[in-house]
């Protein structure tokens, strides 16, 4: 049987299960006959699932990029993925007296868990400045939550958050009073990969999300 990873990425606990479902219903219609007995897993924390998948635990993998990134390097070849690319923003809200990446030396950060997309996409955008989150930032607070963030802020236990831009924009929405500082640049975002060497192809899986992809936009 099939073992097969789902990360939905950072997001709220139920808006990550709902995209857990939607992943895990796209596959066993694809898979048809392969999903039989298929063990599908929801993966909370990318930290725990990296080594996994160096171990090459799973069969297939559905995840945000740089998970997808480092199983390319130990077996898994890339099927298909989503349109919808992932940005990091650096937020804070509008009484922060910051308006660029400069003026938060010394504040107060928050994150999501280390291994998540966003940190990671931070962290590049933090190194692209000739710094490093450590030498910039009195103090990091991590959550699993990114809507746990604004709360964090709120408190003033974070003077400025990272989230994903989708992220921001609700909180936008929502008429929060917050701000943008910086934005990393969009980096791929959800993917599907195939371990090498198991009964079911890559070609044969993108077919069939291909044909099940058609048949949706068809009804």
């Amino acid at each position: 049987p099939l073992n097969v990873l789902i990360n939905p990425g950072d997001q709220g606990e139920k808006s990550r299960y709902a995209a857990y479902q939607s992943w895990e219903a796209l596959l066993k219609t694809a898979l048809k006959r392969d999903a039989a007995g298929a063990k599908f897993n929801l993966s909370m924390d990318a930290s725990a699932e990296l080594p996994a998948v160096r171990a090459r635990n799973y069969d297939i993998i559905v995840a945000p990029s740089h998970i997808i990134g480092a199983a390319v390097r130990f077996g898994y070849t890339p099927v298909v993925g989503s349109p919808e690319a992932t940005q990091a923003v650096l937020v804070a809200m509008q009484s922060n007296p910051a308006s660029n990446f400069g003026q938060t030396k010394g504040q107060k950060l928050g994150l999501t868990q280390q291994d998540s997309v966003t940190t990671y996409l931070m962290r590049g955008e933090v190194n692209a400045n000739n710094s490093s989150i450590k030498q910039q930032y009195s103090s990091t607070y991590h959550s699993r939550y990114q809507d746990a963030l604004y709360a964090c802020m709120q408190l003033s236990q974070c003077d400025v958050v990272a989230v994903e831009r989708a992220t921001y924009d609700r909180w936008l929405a929502a008429k929060q009073p917050v701000k943008m500082i910086m934005a990393s640049k969009p980096a791929p975002g959800m993917s599907i990969a195939v371990k090498d060497g198991i009964d079911l192809t890559a070609s044969t899986l993108r077919n069939s999300l291909l044909a099940v992809a058609k048949t949706s936009s068809e009804t």
